[in-house]
């Protein structure tokens, strides 16, 4: 006779008898997640890219593997780099995107596609100096772009941490020299208005200053004696004019005029028609200021008809003496006016040239201390514009620097294996992930039946009941399974054939 609970697989084999439900049931279940979990998944695509940290030079490989700490190489880094920003920086991963016009595709759904791109990217793994990174998404092409997209970011965005001392020594170098540019083209400026307005302080047109002064000088002399030459001229002319006649008789002319009393009234008769005329356009024929003017025209009429009956009045006569100016006075005349518009020319003249002639003579006493200003204005732009050009060297110098270290550091990475997308279960990878359901749910049965047992507190056994109670067992009643027919036997059947 085998005693209960003396072998543990005996146990284990009832324990799975006495919960067969639960494994069923587990079974099922088990199934049902890896089934659900393949027809989650068969419409889900994986793009994988690798990316090689060193650029495939052996030798920069091995530079690149020292670190200063000891406790990573240079490709942990790098690698370490891409996890933080896409898992950290939602700004990494949002202007990947941004920059493959995503946020356009997308719209308002932009944010959500950025949130699924970040939960879709698990740790990339790093093997030496190659890193695999792998996007599951719900189309082929797009997780290719995306990949692609995220590449060209990190690789940019590496470049200018590796290259962030050059850049910024050249940053500093442009601030220094746009600070020194502005300096020396304030001097500049300061220089021009100063030549601008002492012109004449330059070392080289010192000496020209002093020679245009007395050539100033000899032409006011020169002015002054033409000036007084003309004022002699002036009056001796004046002399000669007074003696000299200013017209000359050329003859007499006599001329005679008959007078005509009746063209007078004539005159005033043709007056009054014109008076007539206007009072005719407003009065009738009997109006009475047109009846007088009808009356006043005929005693006009008659006084010019007795006129004329009278002898003419004879014919007055007239002399007239015909003169005409004297050539010579005329030739005095013209002289004169040319002497006097002359004069007036020179003394214009001379009055500029007196102006000139004194701010010449103040600048030939202000050019010692012009000379001192003008070398101190010339010394600070020379300066300035000394520190200018040194800067502007060190800067074009900074600037090839910046270049070739984006160039050396760009050759330190390259993407070995470009995005390639394919199905993230293919036929053999599905058919594997059904048949470890039915293990998944024995799994989860055994699971559920261990922790059963281990809350079950109930004495199974005489041993166990000994243990309990510390006394001995005297009788185990036994536990008879009734058969079927049995079973209906004690319900109370009314079959005959079973009761009898």
């Amino acid at each position: 006779m085998r005693i209960y609970g003396s072998s543990p697989l005996y146990n284990y084999v009832e324990l799975v008898f006495r919960c067969k439900r639960l494994f069923i049931v587990a079974i099922i279940l088990g199934t049902l997640i890896t089934s659900a979990a393949v027809y989650m998944r068969s419409d889900r695509y994986q793009a994988t890219m690798l990316i090689q940290l060193s650029g495939g030079d052996p030798d920069l490989a091995r530079n690149l593997a020292t670190d200063d700490r000891g406790d990573s190489t240079a490709f942990a880094r790098k690698a370490n780099r891409f996890v933080r920003w896409v898992q950290r920086d939602p700004d990494f991963v949002v202007t990947a995107l941004q920059d493959i016009g995503y946020d356009k595709k997308y719209g308002v759904r932009f944010e959500a596609v950025v949130k699924d791109v970040r939960k879709n990217i698990p740790t990339p793994t790093l093997e030496d100096q190659y890193m695999e990174v792998n996007l599951n998404w719900k189309d082929s092409g797009e997780a290719v772009d995306i990949l692609n997209a995220l590449y060209s970011r990190y690789a940019l965005r590496t470049l200018e941490m590796e290259t962030a001392t050059s850049t910024s020594y050249r940053q500093l170098l442009e601030q220094e020299y746009n600070r020194a540019e502005k300096t020396a083209n304030e001097k500049a400026q300061l220089r021009v208005v100063y030549l601008r307005d002492h012109y004449w302080a330059q070392p080289t047109l010192m000496a020209s200053t002093m020679g245009t002064l007395d050539q100033t000088d000899n032409q006011i002399n020169d002015i002054q004696l033409d000036i007084n030459d003309a004022n002699v001229r002036l009056s001796e002319i004046a002399l000669q004019l007074r003696g000299t006649p200013r017209t000359i008789s050329q003859g007499q002319e006599v001329t005679s005029v008959r007078d005509d009393p009746a063209l007078k009234l004539i005159a005033d008769r043709q007056d009054l028609e014109v008076k007539l005329k206007q009072y005719l356009n407003v009065y009738s024929d009997l109006h009475p200021k047109v009846t007088e003017l009808k009356r006043e025209i005929a005693d006009l009429d008659s006084q010019i008809k007795s006129v004329r009956s009278n002898k003419s009045v004879p014919n007055s006569q007239t002399t007239k003496v015909n003169t005409a100016l004297n050539p010579a006075w005329q030739e005095l005349r013209q002289q004169q006016q040319s002497l006097i518009i002359a004069s007036r020319a020179q003394r214009s003249r001379l009055n500029a040239l007196m102006g000139v002639r004194s701010k010449r003579q103040l600048n030939v006493m202000r050019m010692p201390q012009a000379e001192i200003d003008f070398s101190k204005v010339e010394r600070e732009y020379t300066l300035a514009d000394n520190i200018r050009k040194n800067l502007q060297a060190r800067l074009a110098a900074a600037r090839l620097q910046e270049e070739q270290d984006k160039v050396t550091k760009a050759k330190e990475m390259a993407l070995a294996v470009p995005p390639k997308s394919e199905k993230l279960d293919s036929g053999g990878k599905t058919m594997l992930l059904y048949a470890i359901g039915p293990f998944l749910g024995l799994i989860i049965a055994f699971a559920f039946s261990l922790a059963t047992e281990t809350l079950d507190h109930t004495l199974r056994t005489p041993v166990e009941v000994e243990e309990y109670l510390g006394k001995p067992v005297l009788a185990v009643i036994p536990r008879v399974r009734a058969s079927g027919d049995e079973r209906k036997k004690l319900a109370g059947s009314s079959n005959q054939k079973l009761s009898s």
